[in-house]
């Protein structure tokens, strides 16, 4: 079969015929391979050849000085009049084959070596310092026409530039080659076939679907120098979604940092990146934060992004059921109406105890449910779960301190627990003065309390109870460092509070030094007696 040989690009010939479709009753023509086979497009409107030619390279990524199409069998001739088409056949050429077969061959023989020699060392040389000496468009693109002259480089620059079957093999071989190699070469690959690669999005959604060039990384510019040599791969959209999948969570975090706003508002787009990590829905527009179908999709891989979903979504009780029972933290960002169901904050505190910090219910129900949970952790199960709480004070202490979120606020919920068993009335405010005075479950606990966490437990407590001199006194006995700036005014020239302080440093060590310093000098030889400083 003949074939067109001129090497005049289809898309700039001046004398085109115009294509009419006369297919059967009326319908559009459809575009076929040489074995029937439709490509995906047809010709549904009158339209000049080049134009068509133009149409396939958007769609396809084949460059036209790769391709003919044969019309009604045959290879259309410029005419002036219109050529009414029948049947469109789509055949590809690939000129100088055996000169890029050999080219090819000999690259792969150098990749083990890290090493290439010939034209794509030329060139790699000539472009090495490319950035630095094209600072503007203008420059760059004058770079390039001298590369395109060079004597030896100029073949291998034009097989880059127009033969798209060409550079898709290049990339491949070079993604088996050693990383250093790759990173040297795939900046210089993409920098040449830039002509191709940014007018043709089929070209680029093409290479993007071959997992082994990866090239999820291209849009990563904290990992690649694609993104920065190539970014107008970052706005074509079919390049992106065929990328992302291969993705690691880390690489879609960044580079949805720098994806715009209208593919932020993409809905495919950002699926695609949230199923790899679902914390970039904080970067998606609020239209899609606001879909639960979205929100779900993200918390399958990141439970913990429902905090970036909408307020109505966050005020839903299945969506925020299932983020709870996931992660009980997360009733921090549930809606004040769910936070104060008492249903709901069960289950978040059984998930994690430390929940009950940020639930809106009655006090003493939020203390009776975490003192529950802490004792289930602890294996103890009771009907008597104020007394059996007190017995276990210690291994409550350790328990908590040992965890990895502060213990204040479940202290605090144990607290009017048992203030609330101590009282024997429910939703009676305590009386201070009453609750301290007498060894009440709060007040034992209390004393276990301060310890085994001397320091996390007296801070907590309210200032009417820090003023209890028998909890001060053995808070400072097992942490001196709350002496005296973490006490109570009165309490810091209590006698029994400084000789303990005192007594719990080293003599002759500074803190001592800094203690005794401290004491007024109306109490200095009581003090300084009792703890054995004078005889």
């Amino acid at each position: 079969m003949a074939v067109d040989s001129s090497d005049e690009d289809p898309r700039q010939r001046q004398d085109d015929p115009l294509l009419v479709p006369s297919g059967d009753d009326g319908e559009a023509v459809q575009i076929t391979g040489m074995g029937g086979v439709s490509i995906g497009f047809s010709l549904d409107a009158d339209m000049k050849l080049g134009e068509l030619a133009g149409k396939i390279q958007e769609g396809t990524g084949y460059h036209p000085k790769t391709f003919r199409l044969l019309v009604n069998g045959q290879l259309c001739e410029s005419q002036p009049a219109p050529v009414p088409v029948k049947t469109l056949s789509f055949v590809r050429l690939r000129k100088d084959e055996e000169q890029k077969q050999a080219f090819l061959q000999k690259f792969r023989g150098d990749l083990p070596s890290g090493r290439v020699r010939g034209a794509m060392e030329e060139l790699e040389s000539f472009l090495h310092h490319f950035d630095r000496r094209a600072p503007n468009e203008r420059q760059r693109q004058r770079l390039l026409r001298s590369v395109q002259r060079h004597a030896d480089a100029s073949e291998l620059f034009t097989w880059l530039a127009e033969d798209d079957l060409f550079v898709e093999d290049l990339l491949i071989l070079l993604s088996e080659g050693p990383e250093n190699l790759q990173k040297r070469l795939l900046k210089v690959v993409l920098l040449v076939a830039e002509p191709q690669l940014s007018v043709i999005p089929g070209l680029a959604e093409r290479l993007a679907r071959r997992t082994e060039l990866a090239t999820w990384r291209w849009l990563d510019s904290d990992a690649s120098e694609a993104a920065k040599t190539l970014p107008h791969l970052g706005v074509n959209r079919g390049f992106v979604l065929n990328s992302l999948p291969c993705a690691s969570a880390a690489s879609c975090r960044n580079i949805a940092k720098h994806m715009s706003k209208e593919f932020l508002a993409d809905e495919e787009i950002v699926k695609a990146l949230i199923q790899k990590d679902g914390l970039v829905l904080e970067l998606a527009a609020p239209s899609l934060r606001a879909k639960p179908a979205i929100v779900h999709l993200a918390m399958a891989s990141r439970v913990d992004a429902v905090r970036f979903a909408s307020e109505a979504v966050r005020a839903d009780r299945e969506t925020m059921l299932s983020a709870v029972s996931r992660n009980g933290m997360l009733l921090e960002c549930a809606s004040s109406e769910l936070r104060a169901d008492m249903i709901f904050i069960k289950t978040a505190v059984e998930q994690n105890v430390f929940a009950v910090g940020f639930a809106l219910g009655h006090p003493a129900e939020l203390g009776q449910l975490a003192a529950t949970q802490v004792m289930k952790r602890l294996g103890v199960t009771t009907e008597n779960l104020g007394h059996e709480l007190v017995n276990h004070a210690e291994d409550v202490c350790r328990w908590l301190g040992a965890r990895c979120y502060p213990p204040e606020s479940v202290l605090q919920a144990l607290r009017a627990f048992l203030h609330d068993l101590d009282q024997g009335d429910q939703g009676k405010v305590p009386d201070q003065t009453h609750v301290m005075a007498a060894k009440t479950l709060w007040k034992r606990f209390a004393l276990e309390g301060v310890k085994h966490l001397p320091f996390l437990f007296y801070r907590q407590l309210p200032t009417e109870e820090k003023r209890d001199v028998e909890i001060a006194v053995k808070a400072v006995q097992h942490d001196a460092q709350l002496f005296p700036y973490h006490l109570p005014g009165q309490l810091r020239q209590h006698f029994e509070v400084m000789v303990t302080a005192l007594s719990t440093t080293q003599p002759g060590s500074s803190h001592r030094e800094y203690f005794k310093y401290l004491v007024p000098n109306t109490d200095k030889m009581r003090v300084f007696r009792a703890v054995g400083e004078l005889p």
